[in-house]
């Protein structure tokens, strides 16, 4: 995971930059919420997990058949997505 955390803090010494100013209008809650949230997404991109998020995937996927009202989680969401477009 070290390519990964490595992405992570690139991404947010850019993000935070005072010529970009993308994240100026979050307060510390929302900041360290956001942080959290992209951190994880940029981490699922390691293979090392990737059985991990392939059982998780089967598990949604088993509970939506018995209930077409599940939602997957919005987190686990996008890091499917990211990992996805990470693969291909």
């Amino acid at each position: 995971a070290l390519l990964e955390k490595h992405h992570a803090l690139c991404a947010f010494e850019f993000m935070c930059a005072r010529d970009v100013g993308i994240l100026e209008g979050l307060s510390s809650a929302q900041y360290y919420q956001f942080r959290s949230s992209v951190s994880k997404i940029i981490l699922a991109t390691d293979m090392k997990r990737h059985g991990e998020y392939f059982e998780q995937l089967q598990e949604f996927a088993t509970r939506r058949a018995q209930d077409p009202a599940v939602e997957m989680d919005k987190q686990l969401a996008m890091e499917l997505m990211v990992k996805c477009a990470d693969i291909s």
